[in-house]
Order: C-alpha cells, then sequence, then structure tokens
C-alpha cells in the first residue's frame, strides 16, 4: 500500500530528503492481516486466562468447602474425646456407648464379633 507519510513518492513533503517511513521506496506492507491475526490471539489468550481464572476460583471454593468441612469434623471428634473424658466412654468399632466401668473399648456386640473371626 501506498506511503501515509510521502504519498508514494517516497521523499519527504517536497523536499529531497528520502521518507523514513517507508525508506524512499514509496510503500509500506499492508498490516491490516497482521493486525487481524495479532486481535484473534490477544482474544484466545483472554479467554484461556478467563478459563483459568474460573477453574482456580472454583478449586478455591472446593478447598475452602473442603476446610470448613474438615474443621467441622476436627470439632466433632473433639467434643467425642471431651465427652469421653468427662465419663461416657464410645466403642472404637461402632462409637456405641460404653459403660464406664468396662475395662474393654469395644461394646458387646463388636467384641462378639471380634471374638468370632
Amino acid at each position: 500500500m501506498p506511503c501515509p507519510d510521502c504519498s508514494g513518492t517516497g521523499q519527504k513533503g517536497g523536499t529531497t530528503l528520502t521518507c523514513w517511513t517507508c525508506g524512499g521506496l514509496g510503500v509500506v506492507p499492508d498490516t491490516s492481516e497482521e493486525f487481524e491475526k495479532a486481535k484473534k490471539e490477544i482474544e484466545k489468550a483472554r479467554r484461556e486466562m478467563e478459563e483459568e481464572r474460573q477453574e482456580f476460583t472454583e478449586r478455591t471454593q472446593q478447598e475452602r468447602k473442603f476446610k470448613r468441612k474438615k474443621t467441622e469434623i476436627n470439632t466433632e471428634v473433639n467434643t467425642n474425646e471431651s465427652e469421653a473424658l468427662t465419663g461416657k466412654i464410645f466403642c472404637q468399632c461402632c462409637a456405641k456407648k460404653v459403660d464406664k466401668s468396662s475395662t474393654v473399648k469395644v461394646c458387646l456386640d463388636c467384641f462378639r464379633k471380634i471374638k468370632e473371626l
């Protein structure tokens, strides 16, 4: 396409100096195709970045849910341990309440099952 600075003459503004834009050729390469290609690449990169951001957000939310659930379980376990310390003892197999005076830390049902094995 013709040089926009020298209008295709190859000389700068009515002088004998060579045009810096086209190097005295009077023409410059058509960059519209390159520009469109670059725009498409930029849009593709933006979409990929948005997808990565969404995946990261979902993964972060899942990790937060997992931590919340883990905290709930730990709280429940701590509650059971504190109950055991206050006199309530639970079976190690099925978590049923066991008599405080029992020296075995399993209920009778679980003890029978274990004995059968």
